[in-house]
């Protein structure tokens, strides 16, 4: 199973998740307690290993700011996580990814909307979903069998088996679940989530 870890702001955090063998690293430009400036960010992206993914995270970022953090950083990829239109998340140099939350009665064409690159799906309640928010998540994304999906939101060492199991996604992301506090890792919980993750993947 792909592993995208997120929110991360310190050199050893990405150093970590590259040798555990993440799909994808996250860093968070818009507003937050994950927030990274743009120097700190670029001495980040430069400590990922070859042939992982490094996605910047943007909500409420301007198009001239988002290419040039793009171009400083050498993102991978952009990962829009605002209101954006269809329109907005057209016309990028690298894939994009489109964060949407699912919500009662939310269908597919809530997808097909956007023509991206992978769709980011997360439940309601934000990093502190209900049990029956999760379910309902997991479940939705298991339909959208024409999207290449990002499961995320929740997801811990304790439950993203199950998770993949249920939702079937291209990836699953961590970001709070192997938290010590915003942003700062903890090393036996992000290594405990990819074993987790590893065991769904070989059908244990």
């Amino acid at each position: 199973m792909r592993v995208k870890v997120c929110g991360l702001t310190r050199a050893q955090d990405v150093r970590l998740a590259c040798a555990l063998g993440s799909w994808a690293v996250g860093f968070v430009f818009g507003p937050g307690p994950r927030h990274v400036q743009l120097r700190h960010a670029r001495r980040l992206c430069a400590g990922a290993a070859p042939g992982v993914l490094k996605v910047g995270v943007f909500r409420g970022c301007s198009r001239r700011d988002i290419l040039l953090t793009v171009r400083e950083c050498g993102l991978d990829a952009v990962e829009l996580r605002g209101d954006e239109t269809p329109a907005d998340c057209a016309g990028y140099p690298v894939p994009v990814f489109k964060a949407v939350r699912h919500s009662p009665g939310m269908g597919l064409g809530d997808l097909k909307i956007y023509d991206v690159d992978l769709v980011r799906v997360s439940p309601a309640g934000g990093e502190h979903p209900t049990a029956e928010s999760l379910r309902e998540c997991w479940h939705f994304s298991a339909r959208a069998r024409g999207f290449s999906v990002v499961l995320a939101g929740g997801l811990t060492p304790a439950n993203v088996a199950a998770a993949a199991a249920a939702a079937r996604p291209y990836a699953v992301e961590v970001c709070s679940g192997a938290e010590r506090e915003p942003g700062i890792k903890d090393a036996r919980l992000l290594k405990a989530f990819f074993a987790a993750a590893r065991l769904r993947q070989s059908g244990a």
